[in-house]
């Protein structure tokens, strides 16, 4: 067998097998529905009630409170594609299933995301996601459970994939698909589909023909995103729905001020959703309204665009407060990872193919953008893993760049040598 063949047999295998035994644990508890990992309740019941409604051929991912009475079930908004994902297995199968079987679902997602990610990435990423997965945790056993936080590792692992295909990894078609998957990825968690869009346009600097992949997957998620905005409003109005004003997709300015509320601030904020009720009706002098309520959410635009304008030197030390705690704890290595990253990143990156560059930049990009959401939005533990994940795969892809760079330069000295 040729070396460059059996390389990447071996470097599969490998992967295969370091997946295969985090899948393997995931799958053992979900079988004895042994979760080490706390739970939402409120959105797993959600999930459940919706398995009922579609089992029974009711409305599109809506929850069932009476006879012919259903909820949008607040606690879903930010998930409404792993909703729709449940609906339409229910439906298919046209029967119910249990905690189990949403643990069964949550399995498939996990094992899907590095595979296609692999799939995606050239040698250097590659050899880096085995390495990544044999030292970090796709989901950490504080949250693995069947709720959809246990896929955020996952879904950042996706989202750098998505980035790499976008910016031609794999050719014109696989754009494409990166456009169909990064939708996909909208519907389950959008702020990671963000991240993919901003990782697609880094990783597209970096090569020369840019141009048609990045426009065919910008065009194809926007196209299957506006088509699935249109079934979320859809939903929203499915009749026999209680709640006349609800929101069809995540709080953006809502989470903002919640954001600030998870550390010390100017101006009294807790980091919950009903102290952030109670602030916002005494800011806008009206009464409370929950955090689902688009009133609400215009609330929060109000204030946060009155801190950016009269209080933002208040606001940005708030932020920078953060910084050194979220780099030391969240970021792979803490302070030494940083360090290692800055200073090995520019000969890394000097010494890339353009295939590398595609990997290097995604891996990049996806990382500040999960240091930006921990220090914005939300510094809790919760985003923790993911930055773990991103940081330790950003790390070994410098390093194994620099070290395969550094052996191909010794080997072009041997001749001359010679």
């Amino acid at each position: 067998m040729p070396r460059p063949i059996r390389s990447t047999v071996l470097g599969l295998v490998a992967f295969l097998m370091v997946l295969g035994w985090q899948a393997g644990a995931f799958a053992l508890e979900n079988a004895g529905e042994r979760w080490p990992g706390s739970t939402f309740t409120p959105r797993v019941e959600a999930l459940l009630s919706v398995c009922a409604t579609a089992a029974g051929d009711g409305p599109f991912a809506v929850t069932t409170i009476g006879s012919g009475a259903y909820s949008l079930a607040t606690t879903l908004i930010g998930d409404v594609g792993h909703a729709g994902l449940v609906d339409l297995i229910c439906r298919t199968r046209g029967r119910n299933m249990g905690r189990r079987g949403l643990g069964w679902i949550v399995l498939v997602i996990l094992v899907a995301c590095p595979l296609v990610t692999y799939w995606a990435a050239e040698s250097n990423l590659r050899l880096a996601l085995t390495g990544t997965l044999l030292v970090r945790e796709l989901s950490i056993g504080s949250y693995r459970n069947v709720d959809t936080v246990a896929l955020f590792g996952a879904l950042v692992i996706l989202a750098v994939g998505i980035a790499v295909l976008a910016a031609g990894g794999r050719g014109l078609w696989g754009a494409i698909l990166a456009g169909v998957l990064g939708s996909m990825l909208f519907a389950e968690r959008s702020v990671f589909a963000y991240f993919s869009v901003c990782a697609a346009l880094a990783s597209a600097a970096g090569v020369k023909a840019w141009r048609k992949p990045l426009l065919a997957f910008l065009v194809t998620l926007v196209a299957f995103v506006l088509a699935w905005n249109r079934v979320v409003e859809v939903r929203a109005r499915t009749p026999g729905v209680i709640e006349k004003a609800a929101l069809t997709s995540h709080n953006t300015w809502g989470y903002l001020v919640t954001g600030l509320g998870f550390s010390e601030n100017p101006w009294g904020i807790r980091g919950s959703d009903p102290a952030v009720v109670e602030f916002l009706a005494r800011f806008a002098g009206g009464p409370p309204l929950s955090m689902e309520h688009p009133e609400s959410e215009t609330r929060a635009r109000h204030f946060m665009l009155h801190v950016v304008r009269e209080e933002p030197v208040k606001l940005l030390a708030v932020y920078a407060g953060r910084v050194p705690t979220v780099l030391a704890l969240f970021f792979s290595l803490g302070w030494w990872g940083v360090a290692a990253v800055l200073a090995l990143l520019p000969l890394a990156w000097r010494r890339a193919s353009e295939g590398e560059r595609r990997g290097l930049a995604a891996a990049g990009s996806v990382c500040l953008c999960l240091c930006g959401q921990a220090i914005v939005l939300d510094p809790r533990p919760l985003f923790a893993n993911p930055l773990l994940l991103v940081s330790s795969l950003l790390q070994l892809t410098v390093l194994l760049q620099v070290v395969r760079a550094g052996l191909a330069a010794r080997a072009a000295r041997r001749p001359l040598e010679a």
